[in-house]
């Protein structure tokens, strides 16, 4: 039955303010769906659909008059509706609910873009969050734990008290966000009014959503509708008993779709591509942002050729695999110095995420630049991207790149320095600004890359502090052993498959991971002393003789083969058959290591002919060139017999 025979307990002017309630929600709908649509689009790998809707000023006013009967000493203010107009985000799985909330919570408490979206909130505008989750916290598919999570690392200031958290009786897992968007509308009485109206986004999966449709149908719209009150089946308890066992089966499908997930991430965690280095970013995107840019600028069609030259040569360079020092990279370097001098006058031009032409250009520049040696610092390389990173301050990949010029320096602030822009970053690859234009691979990269660079950072510390400040260099020595192994913790159980399947790139990050946390067990064992002169010495009572064989056997997977060729890798291994008692294997690496190391000392001098043994050092560039060479010197004379 409709409601048109039933008296409206509400004044004229009431039902003319429940209208006003429906004009804001429309002001609303226009200026939120375009973007909220766009961001369900971008997402629509693990998005099952987007829904909208905006309730009439009937439905306001049924819930106005049904407040008033059931308080009628209390007063409905229609204009505290928060979901005049709302959306749904139905997602997948529930894994898929923090996705996406972290990109709405971004949104709303900054005003950054995310995927080239502008936000149609009022800045820092959080009402409510409203956290639904039929888990207890210490449950991995809880959702709660992950959203706090997200809300921590962002750095959020919001007021406890716009937090509820819990669950309902039903086993009900949602979230739902209440958020003001900025308006102009036209009122009654004051004509186009600017106003903060409230709405509210939803975000759960398909299964909640069908359990949900059903119950909504079933109580909720027919009470909004009038109609529940000629349907006595509803208050029958027979019903509420199925859809308490629907429920449960519903639970069970959502259960096994996150694991389901779960798996296919754990797996897809593990893809890479084969033929190229894994870069962070894909060239064609990155021409294609920086055309983009330039085409809006009316840029000359020459210069817009040059920078789809430049991207070009560098694919092919990246599908080479090529090695440090090879010279190509330095072809490159100027490949892209020349496009950046042709497109003086658009550097500063950005995309609709805040990057800029020149952000993207003296980015490869710089990387060439990086892989022109592989032994001392490039001129030019610490100030461009010094530059670059002032600019950019939040971008992940130039934090990831500055923290590894940091550490080629030889100061302790660089180090510490270092060790700070990396935590930074680490923060940034798991934070709700992450860039357009970093693919997943390059994000997972970057996640296990930034904790073995940091570890790196954390040894070179330890090292300088170890003399003079032995509690200091302890803490460090504890950070970078952390840092190290939860890396190698999290692909040790399935290390053949995880080599198998992830990029080379990724496999040296790997191998660099086991190669440090190695490196840090012998320096426990070397303490102020050098390691010829511990060989021999009794073990601290942290030694695990064990750990180090199952280390070591990881660090030489034929995967690895490349990797464990380099000479400063070929030292670790070294130093571990000499701690392993193991002392021709020790030796022959230390030969090894020898010969390299001799090789690139005439290679620098520029002489044709040999060169002595004691000049050998002289000639040597970096500092970890000379350091390696000394320790195999010296293992060689101590075990040879």
């Amino acid at each position: 039955m409709s409601n048109n025979g039933k008296k409206n307990n509400l004044s004229e002017r009431e039902k003319l303010n429940c209208r006003d309630v429906e004009d804001r929600a429309k002001a609303a709908e226009k200026r939120c769906y375009d973007p909220l649509k766009k961001l369900a689009d971008c997402n629509g790998d693990y998005l099952y659909t987007f829904k909208h809707r905006t309730k009439t000023t009937e439905k306001i006013i049924n819930k106005a008059e049904d407040y008033r009967k059931d308080n009628p000493t209390h007063t409905f203010d229609p204009y505290k509706i928060t979901d005049a107009w709302a959306c749904r985000y139905v997602l997948l799985s529930q894994e898929h609910i923090i996705n996406i909330f972290q990109k709405l919570i971004s949104l709303i408490m900054t005003d950054s873009p995310v995927d080239d979206i502008d936000s149609p909130f009022k800045k820092g505008s959080l009402e409510k969050l409203v956290i639904y989750d039929n888990r207890p916290k210490n449950d991995p598919l809880a959702i709660t734990p992950k959203i706090e999570k997200i809300l921590s690392d962002g750095g959020f200031n919001i007021d406890p008290d716009r937090i509820v958290t819990g669950a309902k009786e039903s086993g009900y897992s949602s979230v739902h966000i209440v958020a003001l968007v900025p308006v102009k509308y036209v009122n009654l009485d004051r004509g186009e009014t600017p106003d903060d109206v409230p709405v509210e986004i939803q975000v759960r999966d398909v299964f909640e959503d069908a359990w949900c449709e059903f119950e909504h149908k079933m109580a909720y719209s027919a009470k909004d509708d009038r109609e529940g009150e000629d349907r006595p089946a509803l208050s029958d308890p027979i019903w509420r008993q199925h859809l308490n066992v629907f429920k449960v089966f519903v639970d069970g499908c959502s259960l096994y779709a996150a694991l389901l997930h779960q798996n296919e991430k754990r797996y897809s965690s593990f893809e890479g591509p084969k033929s190229d280095s894994a870069p962070l970013t894909l060239p064609e995107e990155d021409r294609d942002y920086v055309v983009s840019i330039l085409r809006k600028q009316k840029a000359d069609s020459n210069v817009i050729a040059m920078v789809k030259s430049s991207y070009d040569q560098l694919k092919k360079v990246q599908e080479q695999r090529l090695k440090l020092a090879d010279p190509s990279y330095q072809m490159l370097v100027r490949k892209f110095a020349e496009t950046i001098e042709a497109c003086t006058g658009h550097l500063d031009n950005k995309s609709r995420s805040g990057y800029s032409v020149r952000y993207f250009l003296e980015s490869e520049r710089l990387l060439a630049l990086m892989k022109t040696t592989d032994s001392e610092l490039p001129e030019g390389l610490e100030d461009g991207y010094k530059k670059l990173f002032s600019e950019f301050p939040n971008d992940p990949i130039l934090a990831f790149r500055k923290g590894q010029v940091l550490c080629q320096k030889t100061e302790l602030e660089d180090y510490i320095l270092a060790v700070n822009v990396l935590e930074d970053a680490l923060k940034k690859t798991n934070s709700l600004h992450r860039p357009p234009h970093i693919r997943d691979e390059g994000l997972n990269f970057l996640r296990d890359a930034i904790p073995v660079q940091i570890g790196l950072a954390c040894g070179l510390i330890y090292e300088k502090y170890l003399k003079t400040k032995p509690e200091e260099a302890r803490k460090y020595w504890d950070k970078g052993v952390q840092c190290n192994r939860e890396v190698i913790q999290r692909y040790e159980d399935e290390w053949q498959e995880a080599l198998n399947r992830v990029s080379p790139d990724h496999c040296r990050v790997l191998g660099r991971a086991v190669n440090n946390l190695l490196d840090f067990f012998f320096d426990k064992e070397k303490g102020t002393g050098t390691i010829g002169a511990c060989i021999f010495n009794n073990r601290t009572p942290d030694w695990d003789e064990d750990r180090v064989k199952q280390l070591l056997v990881c660090l030489c997977h034929p995967h690895l083969a490349e990797y464990c060729g380099e000479y400063s890798t070929q030292d670790t291994i070294m130093v571990a058959h000499a701690f392993l008692g193991e002392r021709d294997l020790a030796v022959g690496k230390a030969v090894t290591i020898m010969d390299e190391l001799h090789n690139r000392a005439k290679s620098y001098s520029g002489s044709t002919g040999g060169i002595q043994p004691s000049s050998i050092l002289g000639h040597l560039k970096s500092n970890d060139e000379r350091s390696c060479y000394k320790r195999a010197s010296e293992i060689q004379l101590l075990l040879t017999d």
